[in-house]
C-alpha cells in the first residue's frame, strides 16, 4: 500500500537554514523533500529515512523565498 502524506508539515527558518517537521505516516519507510523558489517549481532536494524532521541549511537569508513539499515513501510507491 502507498503511503499516505504526512498530515502536517512546519517550517522554522533560522539563520541561514529551514527546519522542516512533520507527522509520520503509519506506512512510510522514508520520506523525499522537494524545494523551489516558486510553489509550482519544487524538485527532489533529500531522500530520507523514516525520520519527521529534516534541517535544510546553507540558504541565503532575505532572498527569494524557499518552498518545501515532503512525501511518504515505501517499497510500493
Amino acid at each position: 500500500m502507498v503511503p499516505a502524506a504526512p498530515a502536517t508539515l512546519s517550517a522554522n527558518g533560522g539563520n541561514n537554514q529551514v527546519l522542516l517537521k512533520w507527522t509520520a505516516s503509519t506506512t512510510a519507510t522514508g520520506y523525499n523533500v522537494y524545494r523551489g523558489t516558486t510553489s509550482g517549481s519544487k524538485t527532489l532536494h533529500a531522500t530520507l529515512g523514516a525520520v519527521t524532521g529534516y534541517i535544510d541549511t546553507g540558504l541565503q537569508n532575505n532572498r527569494t523565498p524557499y518552498f518545501y513539499e515532503v512525501s511518504a515513501v515505501n517499497a510500493a510507491g
